[in-house]
């Protein structure tokens, strides 16, 4: 995903770059089921369009948004990042 591995040293960011900066989480659990059967449902739609899951939490003072981008679809979109 390109920038710089800077690790716990720099606080909560993993790697930096020059217009992002990343959290990393790794884990051997499956995708959840939800995540795979949305994405192969956008997937099926082959449009050239970008497929984005929109995670809305709905909470007393708004909703809490979060956008869920396959890898590899963000790297051919927007590319690689560069180091900071």
């Amino acid at each position: 995903y390109g920038g710089r591995k800077v690790g716990p040293a720099q606080g909560a960011t993993d790697v930096v770059g020059k217009t992002r900066k990343v959290q990393v989480k790794t884990t051997r659990r499956s995708v959840p089921a939800m995540w795979r059967a949305e994405f192969a449902k956008l997937e099926s739609e082959r449009d050239g369009r970008l497929a984005i899951l929109l995670l809305r939490f709905i909470r007393p003072q708004g909703p809490d948004d979060y956008i869920v981008i396959r890898g590899k679809d963000f790297i051919e979109w927007y590319g690689k990042d560069g180091d900071a």
